[in-house]
Order: structure tokens, then C-alpha cells, then sequence
């Protein structure tokens, strides 16, 4: 029972290491003995079991205060890889990341998603073409994360379904796959991203403005219901005082500034923006004056900081100013204004560094004693 006991210790205690130095990166063997409350021969014995998988290496030396110089413990990102897809309604976006998390190649193609087996075979021989690109040994590659911003669990929702109405089935998606693949929905992967890539934290509410409204919530570093269907912030009605049209889905998405404008795409909603179409200001201003709104009624119901990210955060993010300002104006005469919302700098690839980052968490977890 002893000996047990201390198995599992063992196991744990190697657990963290590896968590540690790859999610916060390199440090010294001190640093890190500090850091997980660990003694320095137990750190060694750790250490000397990861060098011989090969998932950690002795980095520069620093400078030293007297005696022997401290070493950087390095952990080797480059011995698996991962790949994330997200499938939204205008566009296929796919990222190659490392096990820290580093985006090593992103391509962003034009096909919407649809439901045939056609669409989804292309999908698949697109996927391939970028892991022959991008993934020099494919035996390094872990399984494929698919985001989508179609709830799967929903299919009698025909606002998130393709053009004819219809939702795809997983198990027909995985037939046209050899990778296994692990499929959720984008705005919780992109939340997902938004811990470790921005490194977030606090707790706080995540809106991903893309061909819908969507978002998550991350209480305490983890991703609420990681699982679940998105939560729907477009369906939250607006007050008829402050907007005549019911619903937040009805100004602030991709589909409806492009609709409202006849634009093809939001590239091209800016693009006529930016040529002073009256139609695309008109827009604009009701989606800037929607999201102020709706950013502080999340942030007056869960009292958490705002990150806004999805296909429209880049564009919003050249508008932060006038966002902020907004804000400030909701709020005067209830409480003194302090800035809470921040646009998400991983832009329009953030779902599906979110989605590959499921498989690296569970090689992070667990999958690493395989090597």
C-alpha cells in the first residue's frame, strides 16, 4: 500500500513538472524546486526521467552570483505537434502549434462550412496539404481538434446550420478523416486559447463576435462546461430605448453587417467602410453602440472582465477607444468607470489554436509517460 502511495505521488509530482515547464516555460532547477515545493534530489530524480524521453534538455547557462553557473531547464516543444481546424459559415481556418503552444503555420481558406460529404472529403484533403506543409514527421503529429460554430447538439436551431438549414453529423465528419479528431464548438475553444495564449488570470467572460454571437465563460483558469454548446449572447434581446432591432445577432455579427450592406464579406463590409459607404457606417455604428451594450450587461451580471475576440476582432480592435468610451457613458451615474473589456490580439485564428490545444493538454496530462 506504501509503495503505492508513493507511486502515485511520483506520478503527480512528474505531472507538474511537466505542466509547469511547458505551459510557463524555461527555468532553473531552483526556480522550479521553489515553484512545486519540491526537494532538489526529488527534482533530479524527476528531471533525469524526462531527459530520457527525450521531453526536456539542459538550456544556456546564467549568470552566476558565485560557484557553479544555474542551468535553464528546457522543455523540448518540437516532440509532438498539433493541428486545429475551425469550420465557420465563410471561412476554414487551420494552425500547426507546438507543445508550448506556439502557432508554427496558419492558412485561412474561403469555403464555408456545409453539410456533404463532398465539402467535408475537401475539408480533409486541404488538412493533408497542410500537414505535408507544415508537419515535417507526421508520427510527432497528435489528433486533429475540429471547432465549429454550429452547436452539434442542437440541430433543431436552423440561425447556426448551413445555407440550406441542415447541421453535419460527427460521426459522417470522421469518416472522411484518417486523423482522429476531436470536435467541439469554437467560441469555448477560442476561450481555451485566450487562457494560455494571452495569458488571462482572471476570471472572465469570453464574446466571440464572428458569423454569430457566441462566448464562454473561464472561472479560475478553466473554460466552464468545455464541452457544452457555446453559450448564445446573440439571441440576449435589447432593450427597444436603446436599439429598435430585438436582438443582438441582428447588428453585431458577420452575417449582419454583411446582409445589411449587401456585402460579401466582412473584408469587404470594411473595404466600403473605409470608401465612406453611408450603409457600412450606419452598421458599424449600430454594432459598435450593440457590443457596448452587451459588454456591460455581462459585465454588471457576472462582475468579470470582458474579452472580446472572434472573426470581428481585429476590426475591433482599431475601435477599442470609441468601445471604451461607450462604456464610460453607460455608466455614468451608477458607478465610477474602470476599463474591463479587452480585444483578443490571437485574431480570427484563435478557435482553432483552441481546438489543437485539447490534444496538447492531454499529452501534457497524461500522454507523455507513452513516449
Amino acid at each position: 500500500m506504501e509503495s503505492t502511495k508513493n507511486a502515485d505521488i511520483r506520478t503527480n509530482n512528474r505531472k507538474r513538472v511537466v505542466n509547469t515547464l511547458f505551459r510557463q516555460g524555461a527555468m532553473t532547477k531552483r526556480d522550479l524546486a521553489d515553484r512545486l515545493d519540491l526537494s532538489l534530489a526529488t527534482l533530479t530524480l524527476l528531471l533525469k526521467e524526462l531527459k530520457a524521453k527525450r521531453l526536456i534538455a539542459n538550456g544556456m547557462a546564467l549568470d552566476s552570483t558565485g560557484g557553479r553557473k544555474p542551468l535553464l531547464i528546457e522543455p523540448a516543444y518540437d516532440v509532438k505537434y498539433s493541428v486545429g481546424m475551425e469550420v465557420s459559415q465563410h471561412e476554414l481556418r487551420i494552425v500547426a502549434i507546438d507543445l508550448g503552444s506556439h502557432v508554427l503555420a496558419k492558412e485561412i481558406y474561403p469555403y464555408g462550412m456545409d453539410t456533404s460529404r463532398e465539402y467535408w472529403l475537401k475539408v480533409s484533403g486541404i488538412l493533408e496539404e497542410f500537414i505535408a506543409e507544415h508537419i515535417k514527421n507526421p508520427k510527432k503529429l497528435l489528433d486533429v481538434g475540429l471547432a465549429m460554430q454550429a452547436p452539434l447538439s442542437r440541430a433543431q436551431d436552423k440561425t447556426l446550420t448551413d445555407a440550406r438549414g441542415h447541421m453535419p453529423e460527427p460521426d459522417m465528419i470522421q469518416s472522411c478523416f484518417r486523423y482522429p479528431l476531436i470536435i467541439r464548438n469554437s467560441a469555448k475553444q477560442a476561450a481555451l486559447a485566450q487562457i494560455w495564449g494571452a495569458s488571462h488570470q482572471d476570471n472572465f467572460v469570453y464574446v466571440s463576435a464572428s458569423s454569430v454571437l457566441s462566448g464562454a465563460m473561464v472561472y479560475e483558469q478553466r473554460v466552464i462546461d468545455l464541452e457544452m454548446p457555446n453559450s448564445r449572447f446573440g439571441r440576449l434581446l435589447l432593450s427597444k430605448e436603446e436599439c429598435s432591432m430585438p436582438r443582438f445577432e441582428d447588428l453585431c455579427t458577420v452575417n449582419a453587417l454583411c446582409q445589411k450592406t449587401g456585402s460579401s464579406s466582412i473584408g469587404q463590409f470594411f473595404q466600403k467602410l473605409q470608401d465612406g459607404s453611408q450603409s457600412c457606417k450606419d452598421a458599424w455604428e449600430q454594432a459598435l453602440e450593440a457590443f457596448s451594450i452587451l459588454f456591460y450587461n455581462l459585465y454588471q451580471i457576472f462582475g468579470w472582465k470582458i474579452v472580446a475576440g472572434g472573426s470581428l476582432s481585429p476590426y475591433l480592435l482599431a475601435y477599442q477607444d470609441d468601445i471604451e468610451k461607450r462604456l464610460a457613458k453607460l455608466s455614468e451615474g451608477r458607478e465610477e468607470y474602470d476599463s474591463y473589456v479587452t480585444v483578443s490580439d490571437l485574431g480570427v485564428h484563435s478557435a482553432a489554436i483552441g481546438a489543437a490545444m485539447l490534444s496538447i493538454d492531454r499529452f501534457l496530462e497524461t500522454g507523455y509517460n507513452n513516449l
